[in-house]
């Protein structure tokens, strides 16, 4: 269970810019340090291991393993990528998405689509609407297609002077497929759906 709501991290990011800033460092600095930590350990391999098969030290794989003193470089990042055979994804995204990835909400991202390489901002996403309770027929086909690998069209209108956009979604899951159940537990929490 998260224990961070998506209405809860919504409230939170607006509170302001500066509330922004703070929860994106905290999470990201949070993350990577957990997240190389939990690799490592999946591996069965130590500090001096993993530090080995990076090319530094033991002292400086326990920094990054340090939500509080760890400070990866795109550099190092990419080092430890290479040395634990995994993908390295660094992108900039709307808040939407971080508060989805956070509260652990299924998501359907638009992939290297224009749209999705232009960010908005928070306050565009606001006024757009993105906040507001979602459509729950398009987290319904999507979860009738989470068995396998699809692509959706979604058309999407944010803001009312400009036409409509249809685009093609591929269904993301990190961990594992989306299942009707696992949306409507993760909406119908709250009693709505956000």
């Amino acid at each position: 269970m998260n224990l961070n709501s998506r209405k809860t991290l919504i409230a939170r990011l607006r509170r302001g810019r500066q509330a922004r800033q703070r929860f994106v460092e905290s999470h990201l600095n949070k993350t990577l340090a957990h997240q190389i930590r939990a690799s490592r350990d999946k591996r069965g391999w130590s500090q001096e291991r993993l530090a080995s098969e990076v090319g530094m030290n033991q002292n400086a794989i326990s920094r990054l393993e340090s939500s509080h003193y760890g400070k990866p470089t795109i550099t190092t990042l990419k080092r430890l990528a290479a040395a634990l055979d995994v993908a390295l994804v660094v992108r900039l995204v709307p808040f939407s998405e971080l508060v989805d990835w956070v509260s652990g909400t299924p998501r359907i991202v638009a992939g290297l689509t224009t749209e999705a390489l232009a960010v908005p901002d928070f306050e565009t996403e606001d006024r757009g609407g993105i906040y507001a309770p979602r459509d729950r027929s398009l987290l319904t086909s999507a979860a009738r297609c989470a068995d396998r690998e699809t692509e959706i069209p979604v058309t999407r209108q944010a803001d009312p002077n400009i036409a409509p956009q249809t685009s093609i979604w591929r269904l993301q899951s990190p961990h594992q497929p989306i299942s009707r159940g696992a949306i409507d537990k993760a909406y119908s929490s709250t009693g709505t759906f956000q």
